[in-house]
């Protein structure tokens, strides 16, 4: 009731009735609406009137989406306890000198009880789990590698749409067509042994179709999380074995240009980037990021007593020009602890604001490293809960169908 009287003192202010001659101008208002709390908006949207058409439009979704996104992401965060299976995202954790003397501030992320994410009555093995995220949207998975159903999902508006799937082809990604603002999925399988084919599903109209004109025959590599979105393209690594496959100079990089549909590969700094004097038991960890719009190739060594980062930056994208710009010393953290185990368990989140996120599986710390001060600081995350960070995330109203 307080709401609804709130939105109908919004309306009489800001809207003047249903004249259109004395209204504020559409593009003042959208400005106001844009600096309410997205819980507000949303029930805003419900309703048939002025204000739910305005927030239901493409032009306000895009700008809501742009502002969102100037604001920084958050960390999505979600219980990997097999009763309780909920999200979380944490926001604070940036803000110095806060994560270094007060806890986190954890939000959770609703999830409507009638959602058949939330049914237990899976249909796998194992309940669903995160598989990627974005611009707000969320995908579910029985099966990480080849689920035949998937969860698609926005937290925020808690729109779901279902996909089943009828071949056992690699899930690749997740993407938001920056062309025809629809949200897609993209998958990949192995014809006869050895030919590539990739496939696209359109939400809209419930469709796989397969890319042709291509000429890579390469898979990207699985890793947990989405993968590096930069140039309105989406990158992979397609080796790891610089010393077996010498071969990757020249296509370590999966490319998919997400407005026109190409495949590609491009080098990663593979040969100089692999150090000639480690011994065999030497593990490398290879991750693509971004960084102020820059693509970013993570390189771990892990090798004891040492244990290193490398970051190299994509200084120019056309000429595909890399620079090794961080070497982050991980040695304080790394002594005792066997390589491998090491390569394992630790996971690159994202960088933001110039602090590298990452952590270890084992622990129940984030770990922020300041790339200009060269600080390491932990983040503590609630003990009652068994956390996973999974990357980061952010608040949209974009519809998974449009």
């Amino acid at each position: 009731m307080a709401f609804e009287c709130l939105r109908q003192l919004f309306i009489s202010m800001l809207c003047k009735g249903d004249d259109e001659s004395v209204r504020l101008p559409d593009c003042i208002v959208i400005d106001i609406l844009n600096r309410l709390p997205i819980e507000v908006v949303v029930r805003c949207q419900s309703k048939r009137d002025y204000l739910g058409a305005l927030i239901s439009s493409r032009d306000f979704k895009t700008l809501h989406l742009s502002k969102a996104n100037a604001r920084g992401p958050m960390l999505l965060l979600r219980d990997s306890t097999r009763t309780n299976k909920k999200l979380y995202v944490v926001t604070n954790y940036l803000t110095k000198p806060h994560y270094l003397t007060k806890p986190v501030n954890m939000e959770n992320l609703y999830l409507h009880s009638q959602l058949l994410v939330n049914n237990k009555k899976y249909q796998g093995v194992h309940p669903p789990h995160i598989r990627f995220s974005c611009e707000g949207v969320i995908l579910f998975v029985n099966d990480a590698r080849c689920g035949k159903i998937c969860y698609v999902l926005n937290p925020t508006t808690q729109e779901e749409v279902i996909v089943q799937r009828t071949d056992h082809n690699l899930l690749c990604a997740l993407y938001y067509c920056p062309v025809d603002h629809q949200f897609k999925l993209l998958s990949a399988g192995v014809i006869n042994g050895s030919l590539v084919v990739y496939l696209v599903y359109t939400f809209k109209t419930q469709t796989w179709r397969e890319i042709r004109g291509t000429s890579v025959n390469l898979l990207p590599l699985y890793k947990k999380g989405s993968p590096a979105m930069v140039n309105r393209a989406l990158h992979w690594i397609t080796h790891y074995d610089l010393q077996n496959k010498p071969s990757c100079d020249n296509n370590g990089i999966l490319i998919f240009k997400m407005d026109n549909e190409q495949i590609y590969a491009k080098p990663h700094p593979g040969s100089v980037c692999n150090v000639a004097h480690i011994d065999n038991e030497h593990k490398s960890m290879m991750t693509l990021l971004v960084m102020e719009n820059n693509l970013c190739f993570c390189h771990l060594l892990a090798s004891q007593p040492a244990l290193a980062l490398d970051i190299w930056i994509l200084e120019h994208y056309k000429k595909w020009t890399w620079n090794k710009t961080y070497n982050i010393n991980l040695t304080p953290y790394g002594p005792g602890r066997n390589p491998d185990y090491l390569h394992r368990i630790m996971k690159p989140l994202y960088i933001q604001d110039g602090i590298f996120l990452f952590y270890f599986k084992a622990d129940k710390y984030l770990f922020l490293y300041d790339l200009r001060h060269k600080t390491l600081n932990p983040v503590q995350l609630p003990q009652m809960i068994k956390f996973r960070p999974f990357g980061s995330y952010i608040k949209t109203l974009l519809p998974i169908v449009a």
